[in-house]
């Protein structure tokens, strides 16, 4: 449910937000931890994490995301979907793509002609 902020605490939210880019790691790191009651993820970028805590001072602040009234319905849409015939699902990493040739077409000997 979302709330609404009075002006100081909108101005004091916005503040906290403009100050999260000039904090080093360790303050960052800490605030993740306050904020999400976890470790952040090791190799999680400084900018991605500024978003994370960012987003989560705005949601305290002003309440989070509206839940669908459709979630339930679409949750037992997908339990009872069978499973036969349809592609597993991977994990990990994307199978690479064989490297593509510069070269289009035949290829040529040294005498001009296709090989």
């Amino acid at each position: 449910m979302r709330r609404r902020l009075s002006e100081t605490q909108a101005e004091r939210l916005a503040q906290d937000l403009a100050d999260l880019a000039y904090l080093n790691e360790a303050s960052l790191n800490d605030h993740f931890r306050c904020l999400y009651g976890v470790e952040p993820p090791a190799r999680l970028r400084q900018p991605l994490l500024i978003q994370a805590l960012a987003y989560r001072m705005q949601e305290k602040a002003m309440g989070g995301l509206k839940h669908s009234p459709l979630m339930p319905t679409l949750v037992q849409l997908l339990e009872s979907r069978p499973t036969s015939g349809m592609p597993a699902m991977r994990r990990g990493r994307a199978q690479r793509r064989p490297a593509l040739s510069a070269f289009a077409g035949p290829r040529r000997s040294a005498g001009g002609s296709p090989s």
